[in-house]
């Protein structure tokens, strides 16, 4: 053995490179009743969390198309779906004012907001989601 360190293992916490979606999450009506752009745009955006930086997720619409394979559009569409699911919120708004255009800020609302000051509780919104065509709560 050389002493050599895996570079797979130098991330946040010593966290490898992998998207772990849990099986509380995948058995729940709002995820079952996302379409399969908005569940390729979850895994994509979770992609982009570190463990340290929930609540500064950088995300755009054409980001979304790009991650899909298709437009902005369906990006943007997807997006609001997973924010009509209460999958992800979002934490500060896109701006073009600047030299610098910003994209949207999101938050995992599964995991510790990690943003300094606020409230690091998970909030798990997903699971209270009520499906508007039965009227019937996702978790009781």
């Amino acid at each position: 053995m050389s002493g050599r360190r895996n570079r797979t293992t130098r991330r946040a916490g010593g966290a490898t490179h992998w998207v772990q979606l849990e099986h509380y999450l995948l058995d729940c009506p709002a995820y079952l009743a996302l379409s399969s752009n908005a569940r390729s745009t979850y895994t994509a955006l979770k992609r982009r969390y570190n463990g340290k930086n929930n609540g500064l997720i950088s995300f755009s619409a054409r980001e979304a198309g790009d991650a899909l394979r298709s437009s902005h559009h369906t990006g943007a569409r997807a997006l609001i779906e997973l924010q009509q699911h209460g999958f992800i919120e979002v934490t500060e708004n896109s701006t073009f004012d600047r030299k610098v255009h910003l994209s949207r800020q999101y938050r995992l609302t599964e995991a510790e907001d990690d943003r300094p000051g606020l409230p690091r509780k998970a909030t798990k919104e997903f699971m209270s989601w009520i499906d508007p065509k039965s009227k019937t709560q996702s978790h009781p």
